[in-house]
């Protein structure tokens, strides 16, 4: 095989092994920013129900302000209806006093629903504080395993860049340059197999004339596919 050739097919293992580091480090990454992410949720939820429980308290401070107020009104009433001078006079009075009396009914009756809503978001309070404090310890782990793992994978990147610079030293650099730019138009994707048998790039499935075909066989020519610019190669036969 061309010499210039077999070092681009290493050249381009390499850098899929970088990239695969890569693309492992933005995994990781993304995960840790996922759990983060749910725990943030988590804790908005709390919050958002500690908001209720200060909305509901704020709502039973005033019906109990408004059962004060009814009471004190009782009590006046009480007093007027034992002063009463007439029956029409106590009978209104009465009436007035048992009026009064079934709001504080209802009003006591929406004070004990409120105090139950309370419990009942205090509870579920709790419930979520155990599940966000699950969640911060699994957080907390992910972070420092993630943190390990990244700092394996730049190492490897690092030791694979060094192998790169190495290969790319020896190749012609034009030829390195052509590599570059597909490299980055196809992500990496530069090297494809070309079938001598069905005649077309196995980058693309589009055909490679015979011509070419001859060329690559001959190994003096760095041969590009017509379609997608991939450098064509045939593998060597064991």
């Amino acid at each position: 095989m061309n010499i210039q050739l077999s070092r681009l097919l290493a050249l381009q293992e390499i850098n899929n092994k970088i990239t695969d580091c890569r693309n492992n480090i933005d995994a990781l990454n993304a995960s840790v920013k996922n759990k983060r992410e749910e725990v943030e949720l988590a804790r908005g939820k709390i919050g958002e129900i500690k908001e209720e429980i200060k909305r509901n308290k704020k709502e039973e401070d005033r019906r109990e302000l408004d059962l004060k107020s009814n009471e004190e009104d009782i009590t006046k009433l009480l007093i007027q209806l034992n002063q009463a001078k007439s029956n029409d006079e106590y009978s209104a009075l009465n009436k007035r006093i048992e009026e009064e009396r079934r709001q504080d009914s209802a009003l006591e009756d929406e004070i004990l629903e409120l105090m139950a809503r309370s419990d009942g978001l205090k509870t579920r309070t709790e419930e979520l504080q155990k599940s966000v404090d699950a969640l911060e310890a699994e957080l907390s782990g992910m972070e420092e395993k993630a943190g390990i793992d990244v700092a394996a994978f730049e190492k490897e990147i690092d030791e694979l860049q060094n192998r790169v610079n190495g290969i790319e030293a020896e190749i012609d650099p034009g030829l390195l340059d052509q590599y570059r730019r597909v490299f980055e138009r196809k992500l990496g994707d530069v090297m494809a197999v070309a079938d001598e048998v069905a005649l077309v790039c196995r980058g693309c499935n589009m055909s490679v004339p015979r011509q070419l075909i001859n060329e690559i066989l001959k190994d003096d020519a760095i041969v590009f596919c017509k379609s997608c610019n991939r450098i064509l190669y045939i593998p060597e036969k064991e």
